[in-house]
C-alpha cells in the first residue's frame, strides 16, 4: 500500500530484454559462473568486484512490456499505481553518489551514459514541449564541469517527472528534496541520511556524518514513521519538542529539507532545472 522511493528513476530501467540479456552473459563471464547455482553461490564481495567492472551495464529493470510496461510513465498516467501512496525522495549531489560508486576514473563515462539518455529526449518533440527545453542544447560540450551539471539536472528531473505521472494516474504522492549538504566530498548528499533517518539508526548517521541536528532528525522519524504505519503525516507541538505544526501536503508541494529547516513548498524552484542549466552550455 505505500512505497518510499529514493533516489531512482523509471529512466533508468533497460528498454529490452536484449539489454538484461547482455548483462547476464557479462556477469557470468566476469565471475566464472556458468548457471544460475554458480551465481547464487558467489559471495558478496564477488559480485561488489563484477559490478565495478560491469559499471557501464548497472542492473536495472526491463520494460519487458508484459511484467514492467514499455512506456512507464504513461503506465503511471494510467493508474496502474494508483493503490499505492508515495514518498518520493529526490537527492541534492546525486553525481556525487555516482562519483562514488564508479570512482574518479570511469565518472566522465558515466556522465556521457546520462548526456546520451538526455540526448534521446532531445529527439522527441512531445518530451522537449513537456520539459519546456530550450531550441539548442549543447550535450556535445568539452567543458566537463557543465555536462556534470547537466546531467545533474537531468537525472533530478526524471524523477520528478516520475513523481508528476503517479500524481496524474491518482496515486498520492509526498514529494521529499533533500537539499542537504555533502555527507563528505566523494559521496554527495541523500540517501545513507535518508535511510538512516527512516530506521531511526542513529549509528549509521554518525557513522557517516549526521548533517542533521537532533530536532530535525526527530522531526523526519516521526513523520516517516507515520507514512509506515499509514497515519497522515502531521506534526504539531504536543507530539515533538520545538515544532509548532508541520503539514506535510502532497504532489506538487514538497518537504524541502534543509540543514536548519523543514519546509512544505512548492517545488519547481527547488530543482535543478534543465533548461536553466542549459543556458551554461547553450550554443
Amino acid at each position: 500500500q505505500r512505497a518510499f522511493v529514493f533516489s531512482g528513476s523509471p529512466s533508468a530501467a533497460n528498454a529490452t530484454t536484449d539489454q538484461s540479456r547482455a548483462l547476464a552473459r557479462d556477469l557470468a563471464r566476469e565471475t566464472g559462473a556458468t548457471t544460475m547455482a554458480d551465481l547464487v553461490r558467489l559471495d558478496t564481495q564477488e559480485l561488489k568486484d563484477a559490478a565495478q567492472r560491469l559499471w557501464r551495464h548497472l542492473p536495472s529493470p526491463t520494460c519487458d512490456g508484459r511484467l514492467i510496461p514499455a512506456d512507464v510513465y504513461q503506465a503511471y498516467s494510467d493508474g496502474v499505481a494508483a493503490h499505492i501512496e508515495f514518498i518520493v525522495g529526490i537527492p541534492s549531489h546525486a553525481m556525487g553518489i555516482v562519483r562514488a560508486f564508479v570512482g574518479n576514473e570511469k565518472y566522465p563515462r558515466m556522465v556521457d551514459v546520462i548526456i546520451d539518455d538526455l540526448r534521446d529526449a532531445l529527439r522527441d518533440p512531445a518530451t522537449r514541449r513537456e520539459l519546456d527545453l530550450p531550441e539548442r542544447v549543447d550535450v556535445d560540450s568539452s567543458d566537463r564541469a557543465a555536462t556534470s551539471a547537466l546531467a545533474e539536472g537531468w537525472y533530478a528531473l526524471s524523477v520528478y517527472r516520475g513523481a508528476y505521472w503517479l500524481h496524474e494516474g491518482g496515486s498520492t504522492v509526498r514529494l521529499m528534496c533533500w537539499e542537504q549538504k555533502p555527507l563528505y566530498e566523494s559521496l554527495g548528499s541523500g540517501s545513507i541520511d535518508a535511510a538512516a533517518t527512516l530506521l531511526g539508526n542513529g549509528k549509521a548517521l554518525s557513522l557517516y556524518g549526521n548533517v542533521l541536528n537532533d530536532d530535525l532528525s526527530e522531526v523526519l522519524q516521526a513523520l516517516l514513521a507515520k507514512f509506515v504505519q499509514g497515519a497522515e503525516p502531521e506534526l504539531y507541538h504536543n507530539e515533538i519538542k520545538n515544532v509548532d505544526a508541520l503539514t506535510w501536503a502532497t504532489f506538487p508541494q514538497a518537504l524541502v529539507v534543509r540543514d536548519d529547516r523543514l519546509r512544505n513548498k512548492p517545488v519547481e524552484g527547488e530543482l535543478p532545472r534543465i533548461k536553466d542549466l542549459a543556458n551554461g552550455v547553450a550554443s
